[in-house]
């Protein structure tokens, strides 16, 4: 058996509410057993035949801008980190080097680290 990670966005044209939404994906499905395990939700304007979500093509890119990257955060600060250690190891500054690889140790034991 598999089983697959399937993201997908569901406009809510009726205004249901995220209760219904996860009722009808999870026990309406004849062949499949999908259970629903995170929802996210954000407000995406007036919806007309042009907007985005309407849109294969559009979809996917205006997800990524409209709903916040839960990644985002760590990556900068991994990115900060790592930007440290560069140019601190071109300048000679090893205690930089040292205490930035300090700073990627503790990141990594951070107890809500994802």
């Amino acid at each position: 058996m598999k089983s697959y990670k399937i993201e997908i966005i569901v406009n809510d044209y009726d205004d249901i509410g995220v209760d219904e939404i996860k009722t009808i994906i999870e026990d309406h499905s004849k062949y499949i057993a999908p259970m629903v395990l995170d929802i996210k939700e954000m407000e995406v304007g007036e919806w007309s035949d042009d907007h985005p979500l309407n849109s294969r093509k559009f979809a996917k890119s205006y997800v990524d801008k409209v709903f916040p990257n839960e990644y985002r955060q760590e990556y900068e600060k991994l990115r900060t980190i790592c930007s440290r250690i560069y140019y601190s190891r071109i300048a000679g500054c090893e205690k930089t080097v040292i205490e930035c690889i300090k700073d990627i140790d503790n990141y990594f034991r951070e107890p809500n680290m994802n």
